[in-house]
């Protein structure tokens, strides 16, 4: 334990359970061969599983099952193994597949709502706006950004230097970069509406 964690033994004095399972977690999952070894696991925790499955379901069938070890590790026989390993793998493509749409159905959703506040505010002071149609400003910023998602997208991506050189000075440059940003975004929203106008 004293490894994983460190030699610092006020450490190991001083920290409460919550600061040592952290330390011990990141110097687990930072290792590659852990890693590893947590994809070989998972891999023969499906196998065995889904051997007990099929197991199983013949014991549902039958009403009963002779040599339930045997046919709980069938899965392990050729007629299946080579089957079940590649939709296992073709499962987690699927998976994987699956996250990234949710991403980009999330960056999508989130896009079509930046320029929200900036209608609600116009239609406010024009007085053009009632509570009963307190949801107008999503479906007009949704009209908005049709074309327009990327090109925030990219301008947001050119605050990333600035948000770096924050994050070493701890947030000292916070005074200066938020009021830089929401002047760029004021500037994106009347240039979309001219644009819109034209």
């Amino acid at each position: 334990m004293s490894q994983v964690v460190g030699d610092d033994s006020s450490l190991a004095n001083s920290a409460n359970f919550d600061q040592i399972y952290a330390q011990v977690l990141r110097a687990v999952t930072n290792n590659p061969q852990f890693n590893l070894n947590v994809a070989q696991f998972s891999l023969a925790y499906l196998l065995v599983t889904t051997g007990v499955s099929f197991a199983v379901l013949s014991w549902l069938r039958r009403s009963r099952l002779e040599r339930p070890l045997q046919a709980s590790l069938q899965v392990f026989s050729g007629l299946f193994f080579w089957r079940v390993l590649f939709l296992a793998l073709v499962y987690l493509a699927i998976e994987q597949i699956g996250f990234a749409l949710i991403y980009i159905v999330v960056f999508y959703f989130t896009y079509s709502f930046r320029l929200t506040f900036f209608v609600l505010y116009d239609a406010s002071a024009k007085g053009k706006l009632a509570w009963r149609q307190i949801f107008k400003p999503l479906m007009q910023s949704w009209q908005l950004m049709r074309g327009q998602r990327w090109q925030l997208f990219c301008l947001d991506i050119s605050f990333l230097g600035w948000e770096l050189l924050n994050f070493f000075t701890l947030g000292l440059l916070t005074i200066f970069i938020a009021p830089y940003r929401v002047l760029t975004y004021a500037l994106f929203y009347e240039n979309t509406v001219t644009r819109g106008k034209d």
